[in-house]
């Protein structure tokens, strides 16, 4: 998604710079044309509003005249010029664009045809290869079967930048990121914020309709053996690229499968807001340990996890979402490193070792809340904070299940201190 972004955002700057020059020559043009005709005759007409005020400045008309004349030749020559590229040069121009586009983000793109129009704002591309490699966070090597794009124009001279709909059908390739250290940072969230600056578009723009289908991608990371990622679909609507990690997992309905696991989001309203869920099934332990960047789950190991997490909040514009996790831990582990930090120990370390001590599956459950906000300009759910909500909801969900232990331990431990005593009081008493 993070790439879409990308190539979207190039195109919005590089094709439409013509047509934002055109459309402010036709308004400077306009304002010529009709401020002559209010003001220039009038000059020249020599209203008077008594003696004392009586004027004639026909070079005031006449500067009008020739301004209104240098804008009307200007964007008649410039409309002219994008109907003939429009017409003769479309694709060509499309490359144009697109070695620009590497220029600027690194990003080759090239593609077999493309269809379209400059005018309605349209392209349709056709075997679309697009290839990132070299020394950034994420590299990619992918090929799109179709790829639709339909821009609203007018959206592109203020604010945020609109389309219409975003349509892709089968996409294949691999994806390369690079690897974590086997001890997690103590905070994880300033390096992430280097990977978000380096995939946030240059313009903050707006899909109303996103429709992806047939996704096959072979997942790299540095250590971790290569996943495989199947989507049969994704629809979000709206997908904002400000606040792309949160319309993704808040927004859409996803569904597909890493490796053998299924995952599925959906989502749907609920007259003020939105109701979601996600559902995450056997997820191997082995791969939340090199995904998540957050004690103790970088230090998970065997079993699997299934994840269900149901959530709701109203579309105010700032939505406050109120989240419901259960997370089914079966048969794992937590293997603690010896170097680990002070931070990740105290936070971490109960956590793991109430999960160690105990030979049944856990199951957790679990209340949090986020906000709308805490998701604006991130590239991933890490730097959003959300594993760190969910960290102090495990050791919380963890504190809960564990009081009965603890008193029972208590109690145990009263027993031994009272018996002990009574012991050395009979001990006293057989001395005398």
């Amino acid at each position: 998604m993070e790439l879409l972004i990308a190539l979207i955002a190039e195109l919005i700057a590089a094709i439409f710079v013509p047509f934002i020059v055109l459309i402010i020559e036709a308004i400077f043009s306009f304002i010529a044309f009709v401020s002559y005709h209010l003001f220039g005759h009038v000059i020249e007409a020599r209203l008077s509003f008594g003696d004392k005020y009586n004027f004639d400045n026909p070079l005031i008309g006449k500067g009008l005249m020739i301004v209104s004349g240098v804008f009307g030749v200007l964007f008649v020559l410039g409309l002219v010029f994008v109907f003939v590229l429009n017409t003769f040069f479309f694709t060509s121009t499309i490359r144009w664009v697109g070695n620009e586009a590497y220029q600027q983000t690194g990003i080759a793109i090239d593609f077999d045809d493309v269809e379209g129009s400059f005018f309605g704002g349209t392209f349709d591309f056709s075997n679309l290869n697009i290839e990132r490699r070299g020394d950034y966070p994420t590299e990619y090597d992918l090929t799109v079967k179709t790829a639709a794009v339909d821009i609203n124009i007018t959206s592109l001279l203020f604010g945020i930048a609109s389309l219409s709909s975003l349509e892709v059908e089968g996409v294949e390739g691999d994806a390369w990121t690079k690897g974590i250290s086997e001890t997690a940072p103590e905070s994880a969230s300033e390096n992430q914020e280097i990977t978000s600056d380096e995939a946030k578009p240059r313009r903050a723009f707006r899909v109303d309709k996103v429709d992806i289908t047939n996704v096959n991608l072979t997942l790299h990371k540095e250590g971790v053996a290569p996943l495989s990622l199947d989507v049969e679909s994704i629809d979000s609507a709206p997908f904002r690229s400000e606040y792309a990690v949160f319309d993704i997992f808040f927004r859409s309905n996803i569904q597909g499968r890493v490796n053998s696991s299924e995952i599925r989001i959906a989502t749907q309203g609920n007259g003020t807001g939105r109701r979601t869920q996600w559902t995450i099934e056997d997820f191997p332990a082995e791969l939340v340990r090199h995904y998540v960047e957050r004690a103790p789950f970088h230090w998970f190991t065997g079993g699997t996890i299934d994840v269900e997490v149901r959530d709701e909040w109203d579309d105010d514009g700032n939505a406050e979402i109120d989240m419901d996790w259960r997370l089914a831990l079966k048969a794992v582990r937590v293997v603690t490193p010896e170097n680990v930090g002070f931070v990740n120990r105290a936070i971490a370390g109960p956590i793991a070792n109430y999960i160690n001590g105990r030979e049944d599956d856990i199951d957790l459950r679990f209340a949090l809340v986020m906000n709308e906000e805490q998701f604006k300009t991130k590239s991933s759910l890490s730097a959003a904070g959300l594993w760190d909500a969910v960290v102090d909801g495990t050791a919380k969900a963890i504190a809960e299940k564990s009081k009965s232990t603890t008193e029972e331990v208590k109690e145990g431990i009263n027993d031994a201190v009272d018996f002990f005593e009574g012991y050395l009081n009979e001990q006293r008493k057989d001395d005398e």
